[in-house]
């Protein structure tokens, strides 16, 4: 989601939907744009996310990933 200087949506990604056809979107965000407020513009949109934040150096994300393949 795009903000103007005053913190108002800026209809970027329907713009975008209707210049091109699209029919899904998958919105793409690094861990400074996660808030409430972007969460409440997105989520009733359905539109999917992927949200960047940081991984712990020790703990259950370290844990969950998949094995190497060793070939």
């Amino acid at each position: 989601m795009v903000l103007d200087q005053n913190g108002n949506p800026v209809p970027t990604v329907e713009r975008l939907q209707h210049r091109f056809g699209t029919g899904s979107v998958c919105i793409v965000a690094g861990r400074a744009m996660i808030s409430a407020e972007t969460l409440a513009e997105v989520e009733p949109r359905e539109w999917q996310y992927i949200l960047g934040v940081r991984q712990p150096l020790y703990g259950s994300a370290s844990q969950t990933r998949a094995p190497r393949s060793h070939s």
